[in-house]
């Protein structure tokens, strides 16, 4: 077999604690589902076409060959510990996934009209951990396995089954193997669901019955005599490698340990199993999906160097690739139809692609090795090479790992182009003060912030892209620049202290007993209460919740400082803060870049009118576009100004999905009868006789909500991007498309949610 890492890891901002991957119909693509320490999951879409590359790196308009999801990632937040456990429901019938967190808490994720939404909420009160969740083979069930010996089995729907407490005094013959510090460290359903295995810190395999009631059948203790000998190890993984039921071959529970001992049971009460040393330590294992290699990541015993081995079903290694990082390995898992295994360390995600049944060939090989010597494709375009071998080395810099991840792009042309056709990216917006009081403060007038930083979201985390400063403050003056990251190496850390200094890749091959003969190696070049289903808009893929008393910034690594470059682009304001004009500065960027016209809501008494005006890039411009803008600023801005002629508006309240303060508020039967009559198609915020998109400038202008008799609101939907009720959301609309999405939240600093959609063609 053959297994090499991709060039280029999937860096998240926080360190990933899990992962796990559920592919679509034909396995091809799927989802791959992460858990970082700041308690956010991230769902990130995979695929293995490699000509399906998701964004050009330079920020053109090329368009993948094969369609992709209208999303590729989303950031759900719900915990507000670390995430320990992320486990797909691999059932096609039953689409969820589940999330646990350090403090017991157990959320079910359910898909609903293209997001996230809650379904279920468990968390037993007391603090405890869960040791594992797994689904059982047809997804029907659950088992939750604690720390402290509670194991639950449950339905897909939350419904309780059965549950049993595994203590000490259960079993008076093996209490002198445990003790009240004994815990749950692992658990499995066996392939045919029918029992449950459950191992502990004393080393005992324990069967329970899971046809009735969990009771107790036999106990194991072939791995007590040498976790004894060893006081520092304990079982870190338990697997059984399914073979589909009816193939004939018998599957076979798998056993790791810290110290990286791998045990094979070819049924639980085996009392002699095959037993190896992997020389791999603290890691984690993970079975392909046809059971016929075991892969096992960690370090490799005695050094700090990350590594994968690869295992036939009778633990004989087969492969090994070590992994260059400088985190330590915290999961692993497969994905692809076999052909790729994604390896978490800290804040990155490697990729690795992956052959079993075939060697890859001579050029591919040298291609490998040309591409490992280059930092990107660009320098590829260079060498002194035919022009058909350098599209060869193309392949080598794909990713299979999709989504906007602005680490292996040009940031300036990323920043300075528009997203691609109907694409969106999903960006959270962080104000910050220069006032230290100001940040312990719940509600503050925006006023008081000084400092943006404009961050996308990617694989769970958070990426800054721009940083803003304001410079006056008498009127709204802001420079703009490139927020460049100061990546900060964290230095690797271990379950257990490493015995000895780090060795070379050289003195592990040499080393004794590291390597079998006949195995390969390669050195890689890549860096008990619930709640009944939720359905409606409010708890959708939220990025901060309005009960929620965690801010943002709780959420920003300290450790992705970032670094504020040459100011990029200045906005300036008149006096009444109605018009805004946004100009470039230096050579890079066009000195005329748009205007914005606002008309704010006195009181809140109707909506805020906003109007954008860009230079159209497909029409050339005869004249200065600051006259032309502002001819066509003075017509809306007339246009607004007549609008208010109607007579008494009503109070402006977002929804579910955005609502104001008064939402709560009675209002008087007049009130309601006037607010009727507002007129919801709202005002033509267009020079008459002319397009949005003809002409030298654009026109984008803000969606009116659609007024809610029922419940007296006025309402916008905004995908579940939104949960804080405020008269500041609002979305811009070029052409009836929506391009633009901005909500508010105020909780300790300013967190603004402002997502960008590219506007259809045609």
């Amino acid at each position: 077999m053959f297994a090499r890492f991709e060039k280029r890891p999937a860096f998240c901002s926080y360190s990933v604690r899990c992962i796990d991957w559920k592919g679509t119909t034909g396995q091809r693509d799927g989802w791959l589902a992460s858990g970082n320490e700041k308690g956010l999951v991230g769902l990130t879409y995979t695929t293995e076409d490699i000509s399906n590359t998701s964004f050009s790196d330079h920020g053109d308009e090329e368009t993948p060959r094969v369609a992709l999801p209208s999303r590729t990632n989303f950031n759900l937040r719900e915990h507000t510990k670390e995430v320990t456990l992320v486990r797909w429901n691999k059932s096609q019938q039953h689409h969820r996934l589940t999330t646990c967190d350090s403090s017991g808490s157990i959320v079910v994720w359910m898909p609903y009209d293209g997001r996230w939404t809650i379904e279920l909420v468990n968390n037993r009160g007391l603090g405890t951990a869960v040791s594992e969740f797994q689904w059982s083979r047809d997804g029907g069930r659950a088992l939750i396995a604690y720390t402290d010996g509670y194991v639950l089995v449950g339905s897909v729907h939350g419904h309780r089954l059965w549950s049993n407490y595994l203590t000490v005094a259960a079993f008076a013959g093996t209490a002198g193997v445990r003790n009240d510090e004994t815990k749950l460290l692992a658990a499995t359903w066996s392939p045919d669901d029918q029992y449950i295995v459950v191992a502990n810190t004393a080393g005992e395999l324990i069967k329970l019955d899971s046809q009735n009631h969990g009771r107790v059948v036999s106990i194991n203790e072939v791995m007590v005599g040498r976790l004894r000998a060893a006081p520092t190890d304990q079982i870190v993984c338990l697997h059984w490698n399914r073979h589909p039921i009816g193939s004939g071959t018998r599957s076979r529970l798998t056993v790791y340990t810290s110290h990286g001992l791998l045990a094979m049971f070819t049924r639980c009460s085996d009392p002699v199993p095959v037993v190896t040393q992997s020389e791999v330590v603290d890691g984690s294992t993970a079975w392909c999906v046809d059971c016929s290699v075991l892969a096992v990541a960690g370090y490799w015993k005695n050094t700090a160097v990350c590594a994968v081995r690869f295992f036939n079903t009778r633990l004989k290694p087969l492969y090994s690739v070590v992994l260059n990082s400088e985190y330590c390995i915290t999961s692993v898992c497969w994905g692809l139809a076999d052909s790729r295994l994604f390896v978490a360390a800290g804040h990155e995600i490697h990729t690795a692609d992956v052959s079993k049944t075939s060697l890859p060939s001579l050029q591919d090989l040298s291609q490998h090795t040309v591409a490992d010597n280059i930092d990107n494709e660009e320098d590829a375009l260079s060498l002194p090479l035919p022009t058909s071998l350098k599209h060869q080395l193309k392949p080598c810099f794909y990713r299979t790992i999709q989504g906007f991840d602005p680490e292996t792009m040009d940031q300036f042309a990323f920043t300075a182009s528009p997203p691609g056709n109907g694409q969106r990216l999903f960006c959270t917006m962080v104000c910050h003060s220069d006032d230290p009081h100001i940040a312990r403060r719940r509600s503050v007038a925006t006023s008081h912030f000084t400092r943006y930083t404009l961050y996308i979201e990617y694989l769970g985390g958070l990426v800054p892209i721009l940083k803003g400063r304001r410079t006056n403050r008498l009127k709204p003056t802001f420079s703009i620049s490139l927020a460049k990251r100061q990546p900060t190496r964290r230095k690797p850390t271990r379950r257990t202290p490493l015995t000895e200094s780090t060795r070379s890749h050289e003195s592990i091959l040499s080393s004794d007993g590291a390597l079998s003969s006949g195995e390969e190696v390669e050195q890689s070049s890549s860096t008990t209460s619930s709640i009944t289903p939720e359905t409606s808009h409010v708890r959708l893929d939220s990025i901060l919740r309005p009960d929620d008393t965690q801010s943002l910034s709780d959420f920003i690594d300290p450790s992705s400082r970032t670094l504020v470059g040459d100011p990029l682009v200045v906005v300036t304001s008149n006096v009444a803060c109605t018009k805004f004009k946004i100009q470039g500065l230096g050579t890079k960027v066009s000195q005329h870049l748009g205007s914005i016209v606002y008309k704010p809501s006195l009181l809140h008494l109707h909506p805020r009118k906003i109007a954008v005006l860009l230079p159209n890039p497909d029409h050339q411009m005869t004249g200065d576009f600051d006259q032309v803008a502002e001819t066509t600023a003075s017509e809306l801005g007339d246009e607004l100004e007549d609008d208010d002629d109607d007579g008494e508006k009503a109070i402006v309240s977002p929804t579910t999905s955005i609502a104001h303060q008064y939402a709560g508020r009675n209002l008087e039967l007049g009130d309601a009868l006037r607010a009727q009559r507002y007129d919801c198609a709202g005002s033509n915020l267009l020079v008459p006789g002319s397009s949005e998109t003809e002409g030298e400038v654009l026109v984008m202008h803000n969606r009116t909500p659609i007024w809610n008799s029922q419940s007296q609101v006025y309402q916008l939907d905004f995908g579940g991007r939104v949960t804080q009720e405020s008269a500041k959301n609002f979305q811009l609309e070029l052409d009836g498309q929506q391009v633009h999405l901005w909500s508010f939240k105020s909780v300790t600093l300013l967190h603004v949610c402002l997502d960008i959609i590219g506007a259809r063609c045609g």
